[in-house]
Formats: structure tokens, C-alpha cells, sequence
């Protein structure tokens, strides 16, 4: 091969410097540059022959081989290279300068400074279109733009990164009568957009983006309908379109489709009341919201979930320990406690030292009696005990007076394992008592799990922000007009897998803000009704695979619901796939505080509550309709 020969594989070089070898030395005088020795070295050494040639070369630098198709042969060792190669291609990447090269035979040697990709294999791709395109692609491996192609080699519009797993990404835009050129190694990954008004071609032969990317081209349609009305947001790694010719099911004008950066595709909607939306798309739908709520989805004619739909696991109904304690896994051993404590003194003193990241533990033999005293938990810290470690039931703090609270709780706290007990054990009237409150917590961040928390007039727990409350047995807070296992204040607190009893509400919300209410357990002792909102009915209430055994109150036998939203939720409440002895259906229309197992007061029509697939009476029902069981 000649030097100037403008090949396939002389193209894949941009800056280069031609010395056709037999049998000669050659020294210092290439085009020459100094660059730092890395792992991208920014220089290019190639020796090509048809023939078999030895060579040796030296640079002031460093020098990384470059894997090839070709039978090479070499030694590596201090800028000093020597090796063999036969009908094919040695390459190489350098630094520094190039001291001196002897190639024994013929052979064309190419050496550049500028950012040439060094050859085979390789392949080119080339992007046009008759009018303009924003475009991305992702290869697994190196890619360089080519830029001696004519008007298919337009400069100053695209960029090229190296990410952190190895592979390269081309940002570009090009158009109007031109193109862009680009020679790569391994494949194309990704490419967005994957439908538009443009040509791809591969090594000489047009192809569509499915064939470049190996994706499977075949259209899936998605139609998303609800009796009431839903918002929804869903992410597809192909084109999506909104199909207009469905009849009821294609209604228009309350969707947006956004193509994103990393050439997927959202979608945001809203639809119902007998109307519907249908999408063509292709490729996979990756996230779907909400995952929950009174609304279907049907996937090419099939009924589908949204884990279905996305792959995502469902919560594990197997491996839930409803209520913590023997055999929940996440405990805290006392080998990782930075201090034990067994008295008041102890603990209070612990907590006044603590910093972020320590773990204060309660002997499991203790009971730390804390009376009027009240404490706050700084953040970052967990406080533990042993509760489900060799069936213990966990070290106690406790109080036989009415604090509030017993416990402020700052950001980023985990309370772990732990009995929180207060002075109350049955029924009392709200006239007849002190107030307490056990856990107040004002942190964002912050966990509790695991813990036995009962005996508060007020609350076990008052939740804000983002508190998360799963695995605890809390029960036993029993006063007439407070009375709460879970008091949420606002943002928007999520209570799973807990057992609660023998409250007057077991999770109640202010009304300011909302909560997620799943997979809990609760017993069969009630002194109101057991999962509320209050006035003005709170944002987005998410209350879905409960079971409720409680229908009656402890202290009179009157019958009670089991969710009671009171006023209009601003976003939704939404209450599905629940477990509810009450066997009193919910009625058309809401008909104030009745006896039905869901109501809705302070409103003369059901407004923003949206319910479905709940069982209603004790015959058990699916095993996906209730708590995990």
C-alpha cells in the first residue's frame, strides 16, 4: 500500500505521517508533540504490511499495545518496542517523542499526534439527514470522529466521553446537506432518537437504528385506562408514539412525550372517566407511576401490572416478618454498639457525647426508667437493642410518667430493636388521663424498625418528612380522642410491615400531608377507626395490602371502618388491594360516619378516593389481597 492511498483503513486515521519501510532506518522528524502517559495516550503508532516484518521503535515516553486482528509478535519494556507482525496491523499508542524507528521489510508506518483511531478492526458509521438531528450513541468501544470525508465530516457539533464502565458516548448534531463520520471498535449499544428524518450507514450500507443497535424493531401498544381518574408518568428505552385512531381509548391533549438525554422516552398523562390513552412503542417500559392506584393496564391486548409491565419485583410476600422480632434479619448485633448502657445515667450521658455514625445499645436485660426526663436522639446515631436476636424481646426504655415527648429524634437516626413503653396498657377516656407522646420526630431520614412502641396517650410515634416506620409491633396507645400508632404530620411518612393494636387510630395524618399504609398487619382491638385522615383530607395517601381485622370497638361493641378519609385529599387517596374483616362494602356515596369499611365524611360524593380489589369480611381471600401471609 502506497503512502496517500486514501483506503478504508488509511481513513481511520486524522492526522497521520506516511514512511513506506524496506529494509531502513528512520529517526526522529515525524510529526512529533508531547503528551502525558496515560491511559488514553494521545499519540498513534501503526506498522502495516501484507508481507511479515520485524521492527523496533523507541520513544521518550510511554507505550501501551493496542489489540489487533493481525498475528503480532512483540516486546513492550520502556518506550522500547521490538515485535514481529504478519499480513496485518501492529499498533500502538505512545507519549513523548519518538527517538528512532527500523522496520525490516515493507510495510506502510503511520504516526500521529492528533486523536486518529488506530485500526483495525474498526467500523464507520455515518449520520445525515435532509434536515437536522440532535442524535447520541453509545459503543463499547473506542470511538473517534473522522473528519477527511467531505461534507460527511462537518466539525464543531458533537462530543465524545469516555464513561466510567469503558464505554464511549458521541453527543452530535449535523443536517442541512451534511453529515458527521465516526470509526468506532466493538458495537453500538444505544442510539437516540431511534425514529426520525435521518440515514444511518455502516460500513457502506444503510441500516435503521434497530439494525445498528441489534434492538427488537417490533411495535408493543399500551393502553391505560380508569373509572375515576388517574395521572401517570412511564419511561420506554424506544420511540413512543400516542396513538389518535383508538375511539374512547385515544383521547387527546392531556399528554406529553419527552424524548431524554440518555435516548429513552417519558411519557406524562392523565385520563379516565370512561376515556383512555394508547401508546405504540418500542423496546422495553422501564418505570411506570404510580405503581398503584384504580386504574388498568393492558399490554398488546393482555391485562398487565405495572410490575408486569417493567420488570420489577413485587414487594416479597414470603420473606416479610410482620412486626419484627424473631427471625427479622436487619438487626444490629451488641458487638457493633460503640457504648451500652443499662441505667438512665449511662444512657443520657452516652447520648450527650454521641456523634454521627456511633451506635448507643441498650443491654437487652435493661429497663431504663426515664419518668418526667426527655431526651433527644442527635443526629446520625442508631439507638439498638437485641429484639429478635435468640427470640430476646430487647432491652427497654421506658416511663411511667407523661413526657413530651419521651424522645426528639434530628436527621438520619435509626431506632432499632428497642422497646418504647409508656404508662398506659388499656382504654381511657380522654378526659381521664396525662398526655404523652413517645417518639417525636422532626429529622429527615430517619428509621425505625423493629421496635415495640406502645403505652402513649398521644402517639408511639409522631412522623414527619420522609420517617420510615416498617417492622414494628406497636400497640396499646388507647386514648379516646388521640390515641395513634402513627401520627403523620407531614411530607410524607411510609409505614409497612408493622402489627398494630389496640389503638384508637393506628395511623392517622394531620391532614397537612400524606403517607404510604402497606403490608401491615391490624389485630383485632380498636378503640376507633383504624386507619384515618383529618381535615382537610391530606395530599397523596397511598393505603394498599393491608389486613384489618379490627371492626368493632373495644369499649363499647360499635361497629367502626376501617379507613376514614375526613375532607378531600388534594392529590388522591387510594386504597387497594386490602384485607378488611369489616364485611359493610363502601356505598355509592359516601354517607358520613357510617359502619362501612370505607367512608369519606365532610363531602357528599366520593372526591379524590379511588378504591379497588379489596376483600370485605373474614373468608380469607388471594394471597395478594391483604398482608403477606
Amino acid at each position: 500500500m502506497q503512502a496517500g492511498e486514501d483506503d478504508g483503513k488509511n481513513r481511520l486515521l486524522n492526522r497521520r505521517t506516511y514512511l513506506k519501510a524496506a529494509g531502513v532506518t528512520a529517526l526522529a522528524g515525524l510529526a512529533t508533540g508531547t503528551g502525558a502517559a496515560d491511559s488514553t495516550l494521545p499519540k498513534s503508532l501503526v506498522i502495516e504490511t501484507s508481507d511479515s516484518v520485524t521492527y523496533e521503535f523507541a520513544v521518550s515516553g510511554d507505550v501501551d499495545a493496542v489489540e489487533t486482528v493481525a498475528t503480532v509478535t512483540d516486546t513492550v519494556e520502556s518506550g522500547s518496542v521490538s515485535g514481529e507482525v504478519s499480513d496485518g496491523t501492529a499498533a500502538y499508542r505512545v507519549s513523548g517523542e519518538l527517538e528512532s524507528i527500523n522496520v525490516d521489510g515493507t510495510a506502510t508506518v503511520n504516526y500521529g499526534e492528533e486523536d486518529g483511531l488506530l485500526p483495525d478492526p474498526a467500523n464507520e458509521l455515518v449520520i445525515t439527514s435532509p434536515t437536522e438531528v440532535d442524535y447520541q450513541f453509545t459503543t463499547t468501544g473506542e470511538v473517534r470522529k473522522q473528519l477527511d470525508n467531505g461534507n460527511l465530516s462537518a466539525e464543531g457539533n458533537d462530543d465524545i466521553v469516555q464513561n466510567d464502565d469503558g464505554t464511549y458516548t458521541v453527543s452530535g448534531y449535523t443536517g442541512n446537506g451534511y453529515g458527521d463520520t465516526f470509526v468506532f471498535r466493538g458495537d453500538v449499544d444505544s442510539f437516540s432518537p431511534m425514529d426520525g428524518e435521518f440515514t444511518l450507514t455502516l460500513n457502506g450500507e444503510e441500516v435503521s437504528t434497530y439494525d445498528l443497535t441489534g434492538q427488537d424493531p417490533k411495535s408493543s401498544q399500551l393502553v391505560i385506562t380508569s373509572p375515576t381518574e388517574v395521572d401517570y408518568q412511564f419511561t420506554t428505552t424506544g420511540g413512543v408514539e400516542k396513538m389518535t385512531d383508538n375511539g374512547k381509548l385515544s383521547s387527546e391533549g392531556n399528554d406529553t412525550v419527552t424524548q431524554n438525554s440518555d435516548g429513552t422516552y417519558t411519557v406524562s398523562g392523565y385520563t379516565g372517566n370512561g376515556y383512555g390513552d394508547s401508546y405504540t412503542f418500542r423496546g422495553e417500559v422501564t418505570s411506570f407511576s404510580p405503581m398503584w392506584g384504580d386504574y388498568s393496564l393492558m399490554l398488546d391486548g393482555e391485562p398487565v401490572s405495572p410490575y408486569e409491565l417493567t420488570g420489577e419485583e413485587p414487594p416479597s410476600q414470603a420473606s416479610a416478618v410482620i412486626g419484627g422480632g424473631d427471625d427479622y434479619e436487619n438487626t444490629v448485633d451488641p458487638s457493633d454498639a460503640d457504648v451500652t448502657v443499662s441505667t438512665k445515667g449511662e444512657f443520657t450521658k452516652a447520648l450527650d457525647s454521641a456523634s454521627p455514625g456511633d451506635v448507643i445499645y441498650v443491654d437487652g436485660d435493661a429497663t431504663i426508667e426515664l419518668g418526667s426526663t426527655e431526651v433527644t436522639l442527635p443526629e446520625g446515631i442508631t439507638l439498638a437493642s437485641n429484639r429478635g436476636i435468640d427470640g430476646a424481646p430487647g432491652g427497654q426504655i421506658r416511663t411511667s410518667d407523661h413526657p413530651w415527648p419521651m424522645m426528639t429524634v434530628e436527621d438520619d437516626v435509626r431506632v432499632t430493636g428497642v422497646r418504647i413503653g409508656g404508662a398506659y396498657n388499656s382504654y381511657v377516656q380522654y378526659t381521664d388521663g396525662k398526655i404523652g407522646l413517645g417518639l417525636e420526630i422532626y429529622g429527615e431520614g430517619v428509621e425505625v424498625d423493629n421496635c415495640e412502641v406502645f403505652g402513649f396517650a398521644y402517639a408511639a410515634i409522631r412522623a414527619r418528612n420522609d420517617t420510615h416506620v416498617h417492622h414494628n409491633h406497636v400497640h396499646h396507645n388507647p386514648m379516646g380522642g388521640l390515641g395513634y400508632g402513627v401520627a403523620c404530620n407531614d411530607g410524607h411518612p411510609v409505614i409497612e410491615y408493622n402489627y398494630m393494636n389496640y389503638n384508637r387510630h393506628s395511623v392517622a395524618s394531620s391532614g397537612d400531608g400524606g403517607y404510604t399504609c402497606a403490608y401491615n398487619h391490624f389485630g383485632p382491638d380498636t378503640i376507633g377507626h383504624v386507619i384515618d385522615v383529618h381535615r382537610p383530607g391530606g395530599k397523596t395517601i397511598d393505603i394498599h395490602h393491608n389486613t384489618v381485622e379490627a371492626h368493632e370497638k373495644v369499649q363499647n361493641s360499635e361497629t367502626v371502618p376501617a379507613v376514614a378519609i375526613r375532607g378531600t385529599p388534594d392529590d388522591a387517596a387510594t386504597i387497594q388491594k386490602n384485607w378488611f374483616y369489616n364485611d359493610n362494602q363502601p356505598k355509592a356515596t359516601p354517607d358520613g360516619w357510617d359502619d362501612s369499611a370505607i367512608t369519606q365524611v365532610h363531602t357528599s360524593d366520593w372526591n379524590s378516593v379511588r378504591f379497588s380489589d379489596n376483600s370485605y369480611g373474614s373468608g380469607t381471600p388471594a394471597a395478594d389481597i391483604g398482608h403477606p401471609r
